[in-house]
């Protein structure tokens, strides 16, 4: 039976639009927290998940990735890309709100007895412009259980 070794959350914003942050191709940190796991036993994993809402006024795409580590040495965990495509009008500048939310698992890490994640958002090369930001909430938070 797996037990809970550590939990942290990464608060970044918790009211629906505070924030008014675009989002670029160039990786911006939203998420970053540290897991103690110097007393954790065999077969370590961490459960992490995020939540993160953006606006925009057509068809947008939104690049998520995790990483453990920090810097050059950081090892991409997790990453997926949300296309949300604008309800069609000619010459609609709605603005559109969607929350993305998603949960992964770093499965059997190095134990070094202390990880760091960090999550980033982006918008993948081949995106248009949308006029993309981050508008809040959005959190991190993860979990690390062994055996």
């Amino acid at each position: 039976m797996a037990i809970l070794v550590d939990e942290q959350v990464s608060q970044g914003e918790s009211e629906l639009g505070v924030l008014d942050i675009p989002i670029t191709s160039t990786p911006e940190l939203f998420g970053t927290l540290g897991l103690d796991t110097s007393s954790a036993g065999p077969n370590l994993r961490i459960e992490f998940n995020y939540t993160l809402q953006y606006s925009f006024v057509r068809t947008a795409s939104v690049l998520i990735s995790v990483y453990r580590g920090e810097g050059i040495d950081a090892v991409l965990v997790y990453q997926t890309e949300q296309t949300i495509p604008a309800p069609s009008s000619k010459g609609n500048h709605t603005v559109y709100r969607v929350p993305i939310t998603a949960t992964g698992v770093d499965y059997l890490p190095p134990n070094t007895d202390f990880i760091v994640y960090q999550a980033f958002v982006s918008t993948p090369e081949h995106c248009k412009h949308a006029k993309l930001k981050r508008i809040g909430p959005e959190s991190f938070a993860a979990r690390a259980y062994s055996d």
